[in-house]
C-alpha cells in the first residue's frame, strides 16, 4: 500500500492540474459519446436526454417493460425539469448510477428492480439530482430520501448538511442530506430532489474506498426529526393515508419551523417574491429588494458574468444573506437558471419520524475515490462518471483573534416598596454591572481555495461578504425572564440592529434571538484580510448583591419647597443586600451623579413585589443591556466562475459561506488592522483595479500544499468513520459481504407457472402470500436456509404474490411476483 501511495502522490506533485491532488479521468458519461479512458469497456449506454415519452424498464412493477421518461413529463412536480429541459451533458449534466433494470450495457437483469433510480450530477454547480420511483399501491403520507455515506471513509462531500467545512476543519462525522418528497400510489410517477455537494480535493488520497447509501423511506405519518441543512423538493405531510401537499413548507405538524428560511423556490421570479417579504421592513430593504428583484434581470443578461464584478457589486446586495444560491453553466445564450431551493435551509425541526415501510439501501460508490472497480456494475454502485464530486473549497478555516476588554458600570433606580407596616418607602437602589467588550481582528494568514479541475471551471472574478451574528436581546429576555413583563422592546424578527459599517438582515434562529448583519462586499483581489473591529460581548452583574439606601422626603418649618433625607444612614452610604436584579431599567432623573433636586415622588417606580428584592416585575432595560451582542462571524464567496470548455457559455454563479473560527489571541499578538468599510469603500471606487495587487490575500492553493494536507494523518483520522478503520484487503472484503448482504433473493422464471426457483443470496425465506393478504405457503427453518429453493406453484392461482423474508441483518423484506 505505501508503494501504491507513494506514486499516487508522485502523480500529484507533476499534474498540470493546479489546486486538485485529484486528476481528472476525463470521463463523459453522455450517451451519444461516452468516454471513459481508465475503463473503455465500461461506459454508459443509456440516453436519458431522449425525446422519447418512455424509458424502458425491467421492473416487478406494472406496467414492468417501460415508464414515462421523467423529462418529457406533465406531472407537476417535474416541470422545472421537463419544461427547461435541465438535463443536457452540454450543460454539464453527467449519470453517476441508475438502475432500470438493465445494467450498464443494456442487458437485462435477472433480479428485476422493484423500485427504480437515476442520479446525474451537474458538475458545473455541484448539484446532485435523484430521481425515484416506488413500486407501491398502498397509501403514503410521503417518502424521506437521505443521501448519506456507508460506513468507512468520508469526504467532505456532504457538508452542506451542516455548516460549510474548510477543508482543514474537524469533519462531522456521518453527515447526511434529507428531504421529502410527494408519494403517488402511481407506478408511473416520479420525484426528485437536488444536492449541493461539497469539493473535497483529497477524495482519491487514500486507498479505502468510499461510499454513499441512497435511502428512502415511505412515510405513514407526519410527525419529523430532523436537523441540518435541508434541499430539494420540500413538501407538507399532512395526517392520515395518501393525503400531501407541494407546497413548499415544511411538515405542518412540526412544532419548530423557520418558515422564512424555508421555502423552494421553482424560479427567479418565485425567489424574488419570496425574500421581498423577508426584507420588507429592514432598514435598507428599498435597496436590498430592489436589487432581488433585479437579480433576474442581471442573469439573464447573459454578458453579466462576462463582465466579472462590473456587475456582482449589485447582484451582492441581493445575496449577502442568503447561503448556497448557485446556477449558470449553459451552453446557450438562453437566462440563467438559478437553483436557489439550498437558500438559507438552516433547520431545526421536532419530532419523531414515523415510517412504515423502509426501503432498500442503494450502494453509490464516491466517485473520484479509488477502488471502485471492486463494485461491479451499476447495481453494485460503481459510477459511471468516476470523477470528484463538488465545484470549490476553501482549504483553511478563517480565524478571527479576539481580545477582551472590561468596563464596569453603575446604573441608579429609585423605587417605592409598602412593607408590612403599609407606610410606603422610597428607596434608590445603585446595581453594578461589568460590559465585556471584544476586539476582533480577522487572522492576515492567507486563505486559499481549490476549484475542481473536473468541473471545468476557472475562477474569473469573486466577491467576499463579511457576515456579523449576534444576539439581539429585546427578544432574548422575554426568554430569559418570563415572569417578567416587558414594556418597549424591539422584538421583531424582521429586523436587526444597527451594527457599525453593516447592513440589517434578518434572523437566523429566532429562539436564540440571532440575527446576521452583513458588511459591504469586497473584491477577493483587493481582501487585505487583517480588519479589525469591537463589539459588545456580554453584559453581567458583578455580584449577587445589590447596594440600596432609604431615603425620605421632608418640609422645613416656614417653607414650602420639598427636600429629601436619608433614613437610618447618618453617612447616607449605600448598603449591601442579598437582591436580584438583571438589569437597570429607564427611568426618569436616574442618572448619575444623584441629585435630588427637583426629585418628585412621581419619579420612584413602584415595586410590585412588595419585598426588597427590588425587582420589579415591570420593566424597560435600559439601552445599554439592548445593544447587540456579537456572537459570530461568517465569510461568504460570491464567485463568477468561467467555463474552460465552452468560452461561449454562460458563466456559474456560485454562492457559498463558511464559517469563521473565534480565536482568542494570543500574549502579545497586534490588534490593529484595516478598516473593513473603508476598504470596500475605497474597492467600490477602483472598477479598474489590479489583479496582481500584491494585498490580494484569497489565493489558489499549490498543490505541493494540497498533497501535503491530504497525506496528514489528520486529514485521514477526521474522516474514518469508528464503524470502520481497516486496511485495504479488510475493506475489499467488507465491501464484497455488504454487497452479498445488500443482495435480495433472485427468483425465476419470471411470471411463473408451475415452479419458482429461487437463489436466497444468504437470505431467509419466511412465506409466500397471495393479493388477500393470506398466507399461502409457509417455510420451514432448514428449508429456507437453503441456497436454491424450488417452489411448488401449480396449485396456486393465477395473480400477484409477495414473497416475504429477511435478510442478512434480519430486517423483513419483500418480493413481488406474478403466478399465470
Amino acid at each position: 500500500m505505501k508503494k501504491i501511495y507513494l506514486l499516487l502522490l508522485l502523480n500529484c506533485f507533476v499534474s498540470n492540474y493546479s489546486q486538485s491532488v485529484c486528476e481528472p479521468n476525463e470521463i463523459s458519461t453522455d450517451a451519444l459519446s461516452p468516454v471513459n479512458p481508465n475503463q473503455p469497456d465500461y461506459i454508459n449506454q443509456f440516453d436519458w436526454t431522449t425525446d422519447n415519452s418512455y424509458y424502458n424498464i425491467n421492473s416487478q412493477c406494472t406496467p414492468n417493460t417501460f415508464t414515462p421518461n421523467p423529462f418529457q413529463s406533465n406531472q407537476l412536480e417535474l416541470l422545472p425539469l421537463s419544461l427547461s429541459k435541465d438535463m443536457m451533458p452540454e450543460d454539464g449534466w453527467e449519470m453517476i448510477a441508475y438502475n432500470l433494470g438493465y445494467d450498464n450495457n443494456n442487458i437485462p437483469l435477472a433480479a428485476k428492480p422493484e423500485h427504480t433510480y437515476i442520479m446525474l450530477y451537474n458538475k458545473y454547480t455541484g448539484m446532485l439530482r435523484i430521481l425515484v420511483k416506488w413500486c407501491r399501491n398502498t397509501n403514503y403520507n410521503g417518502a424521506l430520501l437521505t443521501l448519506k455515506f456507508a460506513p468507512g471513509f468520508q469526504t467532505n462531500l456532504l457538508d452542506m448538511a451542516n455548516d460549510e467545512k474548510a477543508l482543514d476543519a474537524t469533519h462531522i462525522a456521518n453527515p447526511s442530506l434529507s428531504t421529502t418528497l410527494k408519494f403517488y400510489n402511481d407506478n408511473n410517477y416520479w420525484a426528485y430532489a437536488d444536492f449541493k455537494l461539497n469539493y473535497d480535493p483529497c477524495t482519491c488520497s487514500f486507498d479505502e474506498t468510499s461510499r454513499l447509501f441512497l435511502y428512502t423511506e415511505l412515510i405513514s405519518n407526519s410527525s419529523v426529526e430532523l436537523t441540518g441543512k435541508i434541499t430539494g423538493i420540500i413538501s407538507s405531510i399532512t395526517q392520515g393515508q395518501g393525503s400531501t401537499s407541494s407546497d413548499g413548507n415544511f411538515w405542518k405538524s412540526a412544532t419548530n419551523i423557520n418558515n422564512k428560511m424555508m421555502s423552494a423556490h421553482k424560479s427567479v421570479t418565485n425567489f424574488a417574491d419570496k425574500y421581498q417579504k423577508i426584507y420588507k421592513d429592514l432598514a435598507d430593504g428599498g435597496i436590498t429588494i430592489g436589487a432581488i428583484n433585479n437579480i433576474g434581470s442581471f442573469l439573464n443578461n447573459n454578458n453579466f458574468m462576462k463582465a466579472g464584478l462590473k456587475a456582482l457589486p449589485y447582484v451582492s446586495e441581493g445575496v449577502k444573506f442568503l447561503s448556497g444560491l448557485f446556477g449558470g453553466g449553459a451552453s446557450g445564450n438562453q437566462p440563467i437558471q438559478l437553483a436557489p431551493m439550498s437558500v438559507n435551509l438552516d433547520v431545526q425541526i421536532s419530532g419523531t419520524i414515523s415510517t412504515q415501510d423502509p426501503m432498500h439501501n442503494q450502494t453509490i460508490g464516491l466517485p473520484g475515490s479509488i477502488n471502485n472497480n471492486i463494485l461491479p456494475g451499476t447495481i453494485g454502485g460503481q459510477p459511471l462518471y468516476n470523477e470528484t464530486l463538488g465545484v470549490f473549497s476553501l482549504i483553511n478555516t478563517p480565524v478571527m483573534h479576539y481580545k477582551e476588554s472590561f468596563t464596569s458600570k453603575s446604573f441608579l433606580n429609585r423605587e417605592t416598596i409598602v412593607p408590612s407596616s403599609r407606610i410606603k418607602e422610597y428607596w434608590e437602589v445603585l446595581s453594578d454591572y461589568k460590559f465585556t467588550n471584544r476586539i476582533y481582528k480577522l487572522s492576515g494568514e492567507n486563505l486559499k481555495y481549490a476549484i475542481n479541475p473536473a468541473s471545468n471551471l476557472i475562477l474569473q472574478d469573486a466577491e467576499i461578504i463579511l457576515l456579523v451574528e449576534y444576539e439581539k436581546p429585546s427578544i432574548t429576555y422575554p426568554k430569559k425572564y418570563p415572569t417578567f413583563i416587558f414594556n418597549s422592546l424591539d422584538n421583531d424578527l424582521n429586523n436587526g440592529l444597527a451594527i457599525l459599517g453593516t447592513n440589517t438582515g434578518p434572523s437566523t434562529d429566532s429562539d436564540n434571538g440571532i440575527f446576521q448583519n452583513a458588511f459591504k462586499p469586497i473584491g477577493i483581489n483587493n481582501f487585505k484580510n487583517d480588519y479589525s473591529f469591537e463589539f459588545l460581548y456580554d453584559v453581567s452583574r458583578t455580584s449577587n448583591e445589590v447596594k440600596t439606601r432609604q431615603i425620605s422626603q421632608y418640609k422645613p418649618v416656614g417653607s414650602f419647597t420639598k427636600k429629601w433625607q436619608c433614613t437610618n444612614s447618618t453617612n447616607c452610604e449605600f448598603q449591601k443586600i442579598q437582591g436580584s436584579r438583571i438589569y437597570s431599567y429607564v427611568q426618569s432623573k436616574a442618572d448619575l451623579p444623584i441629585t435630588w433636586s427637583n426629585l418628585l415622588t412621581s419619579d420612584f417606580k413602584s415595586n410590585i413585589n412588595n419585598s426588597l428584592s427590588f425587582l420589579p416585575q415591570v420593566t424597560t432595560p435600559r439601552p445599554e443591556f439592548l445593544a447587540p451582542r456579537v456572537k459570530n462571524f461568517k465569510l461568504k464567496f460570491v464567485l463568477n466562475l468561467k467555463r474552460t470548455d465552452n468560452p461561449n457559455a454562460q458563466n456559474v454563479l456560485y454562492v457559498v459561506t463558511y464559517p469563521v473560527e473565534l480565536k482568542e489571541a494570543p500574549s502579545g499578538y497586534n490588534m490593529n488592522g484595516s478598516d473593513y468599510i473603508a476598504d470596500a469603500i475605497q474597492y467600490a471606487h477602483q472598477p479598474d483595479f489590479n489583479p496582481t495587487n500584491p494585498t490580494n490575500k484569497v489565493i489558489p492553493v499549490t498543490q505541493s500544499e494540497l498533497a501535503t494536507i491530504c497525506s496528514s494523518t489528520t486529514y485521514k483520522a477526521n474522516r474514518i468513520s469508528s464503524a470502520s478503520r481497516k486496511r485495504e484487503s479488510d475493506f475489499k472484503t467488507n465491501i464484497e459481504k455488504t454487497n452479498n448482504e445488500n443482495l435480495e433473493p433472485k427468483i425465476f422464471p419470471v411470471p411463473v407457472k408451475d415452479k419458482l426457483n429461487v437463489i436466497t443470496n444468504n437470505c431467509k425465506i419466511i412465506s409466500i402470500i397471495n393479493s388477500f393478504g393470506q398466507i399461502v405457503k409457509e417455510f420451514s427453518e432448514n428449508t429456507s436456509n437453503d441456497n436454491e429453493i424450488t417452489i411448488d406453484t401449480s396449485h396456486l392461482s393465477k395473480g400477484i404474490y409477495i414473497m416475504n423474508y429477511l435478510d442478512s441483518n434480519s430486517d423483513l423484506k419483500t418480493i413481488k411476483f406474478i403466478i399465470q
